[in-house]
């Protein structure tokens, strides 16, 4: 019995230090992981303002980061006049969000260029120092901040103890260990560093946790019209002038495109979706042909072939289209569009095809990471097919005009 007693009093104590001095390291990693973390949301927030401000073309209102106060208060690699800069273009990014929404509710159209606050953005972000806004060009202070926060990033991987003096602390404590281990058993030891590494196992999986995106795409439909020559008219005005009324309350957008929302409680970032070109222009042929279309396609060293009648273009593929970052947890969806060829085919076969029901699979795949660096890959498996289509003379539908609505059905699977 006291030799019971002893063997797990050592064994307490064993369990204690090591507990200790893992509580020590754990809480050090924690604190760079946390800081970190704020960094990374205020950079890749600032990336996403910047891509806004430099690549969106769509009439949608710019989103960023809320709570950017809380977060610039926690970076403290930022001195006072780096806070004070970005607290010059969040109070700008709010002002414009605020007028951008006030035009919205009260129905008026909205060009982003008429908001004054957006060119006042563009000055913040890009070198206007010749009289123009150079969008190849960063300004001064904010490439200087960028790359700030790029290296402090960069610089945290690269560390696993913090300052030197918790660095000499933890070489302390580290250096009795071995005093303490002396004093026991193999047995006890051996069954303490057991214990030790299944909590620690513990701890990581579930720190991986709290830092996994999930995203999720949410089934589309977009629709078009064209005039009685087979033309296509303008998506952005007539898609919802004359397309809506037939659409019996279904949600048609201007351009084919995947809702994307990240329902998990990490950021995903560093979003790229590769669409699968050689599988989805065979599939495309394949209906173009049976449709009796006179346009066949292809690809043939690298480059897209497509044929009408005596005519033959090439097209570079738009294979790839990135995002920069998706918030965790939120309501809001990111849109994906489809290529521009693939829209420009898709017409083909509706028009030539809007007598009979047809039905085209498309293939992608899905790459993004945590905050940590952890890469997840989805396959992406779409069904666009005819909700409905309508003619000249049917459905009290104007004079000379055709159209359809297409449901894109999508599919997204973790590979394992």
């Amino acid at each position: 019995m006291e030799n019971i007693l002893n063997s797990s009093l050592v064994g307490a104590i064993v369990g204690g230090v090591f507990a200790f001095i893992t509580g020590i390291v754990l809480n050090k990693v924690e604190d760079v992981n946390k800081e970190k973390v704020k960094v990374s949301i205020l950079l890749y927030d600032l990336k996403s303002i910047e891509n806004y401000l430099s690549y969106e073309r769509g009439s949608v209102n710019l989103r960023y980061f809320e709570d950017w106060q809380k977060v610039i208060a926690n970076c403290t690699c930022l001195n006072s006049e780096d806070i004070k800069f970005l607290y010059e273009i969040y109070d700008k990014v709010y002002n414009y969000n605020y007028h951008y929404k006030l035009k919205e509710q009260r129905g008026e159209s909205v060009c982003k260029e008429d908001v004054i606050y957006y060119h006042d953005l563009q000055k913040k972000f890009f070198d206007s120092s010749e009289g123009y806004v150079d969008f190849n060009k960063y300004s001064e202070k904010y490439e200087r901040i960028s790359n700030m926060l790029e290296n402090y990033i960069v610089k945290k991987k690269k560390k696993t103890l913090g300052t030197k003096d918790n660095e000499k602390k933890t070489t302390l404590i580290l250096s009795i260990i071995p005093i303490l281990i002396s004093s026991i058993t193999m047995l006890t030891a051996i069954y303490s560093n057991f214990q030790v590494a299944a909590s620690l196992r513990e701890t990581v999986i579930s720190r991986n946790l709290q830092y996994k995106p999930e995203l999720k795409i949410t089934p589309t439909a977009f629709g078009m019209t064209w005039d009685e020559n087979g033309d296509v008219l303008s998506e952005t005005e007539n898609v919802y002038q004359e397309v809506d009324k037939f659409t019996h309350e279904i949600s048609v957008d201007e351009y084919p495109a995947i809702k994307v929302q990240n329902i998990g409680v990490g950021i995903a970032k560093d979003i790229v979706m590769t669409w699968d070109d050689e599988y989805n222009f065979k599939v495309i042929n394949e209906e173009l042909e049976r449709c009796r279309s006179n346009t066949s396609v292809y690809l043939e060293d690298e480059l897209i072939v497509i044929k009408e009648k005596n005519k033959q273009r090439l097209i570079v593929p738009q294979t790839t289209q990135e995002k920069v970052f998706i918030p965790a947890d939120s309501s809001d969806y990111s849109f994906i569009n489809l290529p521009v060829t693939y829209y420009d085919l898709i017409k083909k076969i509706v028009m030539e095809g809007i007598d009979y029901h047809w039905s085209i699979g498309l293939k992608a795949t899905c790459n993004y990471n945590d905050l940590q660096d952890n890469e997840y890959v989805a396959n992406v498996d779409m069904i666009l097919s005819p909700n409905f289509c309508y003619s000249y003379g049917k459905d009290d539908l104007p004079d000379g005009k055709d159209g359809c609505v297409i449901n894109i059905e999508t599919n997204m699977r973790l590979k394992e």
